[in-house]
């Protein structure tokens, strides 16, 4: 709207919208209005959606649109489809506004209804039921209320009745560090810190560590296979700088080089050399050699080859799927070595999960109940302590916008300025945007940033590109206030990167982390929840990415604020009540640091009683 566009769209978007609040009633003068529209530009606005690309990438001026308004035009497709029931008019709906090629399409920060909230659950419907039953349900406006959002405990209570067990996964029994002072004997533990992710492999560290502070208990550690995010940062960031070259070695031959860029086909014939190769390292370091207890944080073929190579007890941290990028007639296998290893009394061995997709995923692939513990994030040992930009605006870090937005990235960047610019000049508005690990022209950006840098920002706007993240749960122990969007934008997102990407996601793609063991009891169709990963099959799977989604970190933890559009986000910067969000992620910390202890003080009284 504005000197480069006509009167009338102003006039329909308000109409549009009042009936949009009101359910989408049947109208026949707005169809009739929908019509006319859709007559006027159809055979043009194919041309003028590309064009709309460029003006949103600062390719193009407003007036190269020829006054054609895209989200207008998409509101007639919408309303006739609503109308008539045409589904030819969702498909029309869906290529225009761009739904294949972007993740985004902005409507949902401008004056229209949000279509990508409503379109797709009628198009999932209609292929599921093979009807159009659903849309004649009268939806309309309240599509997204129609998916599902199981609770924790729903979930949780599924499973267990599923594998026949009455032990809670996520509520350990109390064990207070007298009681494990009553299982563990020696003086000085040797232990040893494995696996290819820092994340996953400081946390259970850091969390068994803080467990045993009172068992009076001398640790001599060792850290080895850590490359991501970067092979150095063990020692520079945690002091652990110990080296072994052989180790390094052997990973970089059958691990670093291999999980990222292809599958382990090399799993298929040389998996007795990598086995020899790996035990010949350990037998030749003192440490290693000497070692009493692993902490391994994956990948899990590196785990079991681990440990039948070298028998101790093993405490195995799971914040990735179990077989990712394994090649599919080899994961059988592996899910075998991975529950006899889990059976295991002697040495003994502990298994954790950190989310509950990982919990679903081990229930159906390998019939095992595993605990489920979030992340912490001790090791930052940072708390939430903002420091101002130079002209003395609170500073917002936008974490990572570039890793899930594809081509809308640019886009979405300009649209973003642009808001903090509007809103700049609107009113007192002393906030600025500073990203995370973009690369786009002169934005102000942040490649290195350390955790007490982290901890300065005023608040985080942050956008999950997968199930868990432990960014996301370290600024959460921070004490960081985060902005996240709702729940079905992120389903939304998450739908398109799994079905036109090959990025994102990983922890439920189904091609990277499907499998299951044969049963003799019979086939996996009871299984009480969605199946936990999602195939890049067109209309479906909504209903699975809302259930899972609902019971990850962002959605169950409190003390969020969620936003349903960025002009929302606008509004939400200065109503935050910082003090009250810190202090409520506080307790919550607090609480659940609490439960988590008590399982980790279990599992080292397991691995190590005498």
């Amino acid at each position: 709207e504005g000197s480069n566009f006509s009167t009338p769209w102003r006039s329909f978007r308000e109409k549009v919208a009042a009936n949009a609040r009101e359910g989408f009633p049947v109208d026949a003068e707005l169809l009739t209005w929908a019509k006319q529209i859709h007559s006027m530009w159809e055979d043009v606005a194919p041309l003028r959606s590309m064009t709309q690309v460029k003006v949103l990438t600062r390719q193009s001026s407003v007036e190269d649109l020829g006054d054609f308004c895209l989200f207008a035009y998409a509101s007639s497709l919408f309303l006739i489809f609503r109308h008539e029931l045409e589904p030819k008019h969702l498909q029309d709906l869906k290529d225009i506004m761009g739904w294949t090629e972007w993740p985004l399409d902005f409507s949902e920060s401008s004056g229209w209804p949000a279509y990508w909230r409503m379109a797709p659950v009628h198009m999932e419907k209609m292929f599921q039921r093979g009807d159009l039953s659903f849309s004649l349900e009268d939806p309309w406006g309240r599509e997204e209320q129609h998916l599902p959002t199981p609770s924790v405990e729903e979930a949780e209570a599924a499973l267990m009745q599923w594998m026949e067990t009455s032990r809670s996964l996520s509520r350990p029994q109390p064990f207070s560090a007298q009681q494990l002072a009553h299982h563990v004997s020696q003086r000085l533990l040797r232990l040893l810190v494995a696996g290819h992710h820092m994340g996953s492999s400081i946390e259970p560290y850091t969390m068994l560590k803080t467990a045993l502070e009172n068992a009076n208990l001398d640790l001599e550690v060792q850290f080895h296979g850590q490359r991501h995010p970067t092979v150095t940062m063990a020692c520079t960031v945690f002091g652990f700088c110990h080296e072994n070259k052989e180790l390094s070695d052997w990973m970089r031959k059958w691990e670093w080089k291999h999980s990222w860029e292809d599958d382990y086909e090399w799993m298929r014939d040389q998996w007795p050399e990598a086995l020899e190769g790996l035990a010949a390292v350990l037998k030749s370091d003192s440490f290693f050699s000497r070692v009493q207890l692993v902490v391994c944080g994956g990948p899990a073929w590196f785990c079991t080859m681990l440990r039948a190579v070298k028998a101790v007890p093993m405490l195995l941290y799971f914040a990735w799927p179990m077989v990712p990028h394994i090649p599919p007639s080899l994961r059988p296998q592996f899910l075998l070595q991975i529950q006899t290893l889990a059976q295991a009394t002697s040495p003994p061995a502990v298994m954790v999960v950190a989310n509950w997709i990982l919990a679903a995923q081990f229930a159906l692939q390998v019939r095992l109940p595993t605990p489920v513990q979030r992340v912490h994030g001790l090791y930052t040992q940072q708390q939430h302590s903002p420091v101002p930009a130079p002209n003395g605006n609170h500073r917002i870090m936008f974490s990572r916008l570039g890793v899930w937005t594809g081509g809308s990235g640019p886009a979405l960047l300009e649209l973003l300025w642009s808001f903090f610019y509007e809103e700049n000049e609107k009113r007192h508005f002393p906030y600025e945007p500073v990203f995370l690990s973009v690369r786009v022209r002169a934005v102000a950006t942040i490649f290195d940033v350390t955790y007490e840098e982290m901890s300065q920002f005023y608040a985080c706007v942050y956008w999950p590109w997968d199930v868990m993240m432990m960014l996301f749960n370290e600024l959460y122990t921070m004490l960081v206030p985060l902005f996240v969007p709702d729940k079905q934008w992120v389903v939304t997102s998450m739908l398109w990167a799994l079905k036109h990407s090959t990025q994102n996601w990983w922890h439920i793609r189904a091609k990277n982390v499907r499998s299951t063991l044969p049963s003799a009891d019979g086939p996996d169709a009871d299984f009480p929840v969605p199946e936990p990963w999602i195939d890049d099959a067109e209309h479906r799977g909504m209903e699975q990415a809302a259930y899972w989604y609902s019971l990850t970190d962002f959605e169950q933890f409190p003390h969020l604020t969620r936003f349903r559009s960025f002009a929302e986000l606008m509004e939400q910067l200065p109503a935050l009540r910082t003090e009250e969000v810190t202090e409520g992620m506080r307790k919550f910390n607090e609480e659940t640091l609490a439960s988590s202890l008590d399982f980790y003080r279990w599992a080292a009284a397991a691995l190590l009683k005498t």
